[in-house]
């Protein structure tokens, strides 16, 4: 496992020098845009750590108090770390990893933009990632998760 403390101060330097280049994606909005440029600057950080990406990134958005829900397969002896970023609206974006019988796995709840959660699973199986909002200051945030493996 990576230190998640050097992982998301690294994430949010890189994030903060991104936030005036342009994307690299077919961005349908520039907040959507920011958030594809956080995606692929974490790619490239943690790809230094070796870990590479085993799931396709997701891009959505939310409003303020909503929660989005996702059944992700995950394979016994990787260990994974999963990221996300919100776009600048964003003030705060939770992550959290539930196995199949609804119990945590991991979670980031801290006030912050760049949530990471990481497991290395005993067996091969379903585990649901959650990703909240709970404080957008416009009508909804765009937000993307990361899913990388080593």
């Amino acid at each position: 496992m990576i230190n998640t403390n050097i992982v998301r101060n690294g994430l949010a330097l890189l994030a903060s020098s991104l936030l005036f280049t342009p994307t690299a994606g077919l961005a349908s909005s520039p907040r959507q845009g920011q958030v594809e440029t956080k995606l692929i600057a974490a790619a490239k950080h943690l790809r230094n750590s070796e870990y590479m990406p085993t799931h396709p990134p997701v891009v959505n958005r939310l409003s303020r108090n909503q929660v989005d829900a996702f059944t992700l397969e995950l394979e016994a002896g990787k260990s994974y770390t999963l990221v996300s970023f919100c776009d600048d609206a964003c003030l705060d974006i939770d992550l959290g990893l539930y196995n199949q019988n609804g119990e945590t796995v991991d979670y980031d709840t801290d006030y912050g933009q760049y949530p990471i959660v990481q497991v290395t699973p005993r067996g091969t199986g379903k585990f649901m990632l959650k990703v909240g909002m709970p404080h957008c200051v416009s009508s909804s945030c765009y937000y993307g998760v990361g899913i990388f493996a080593k």
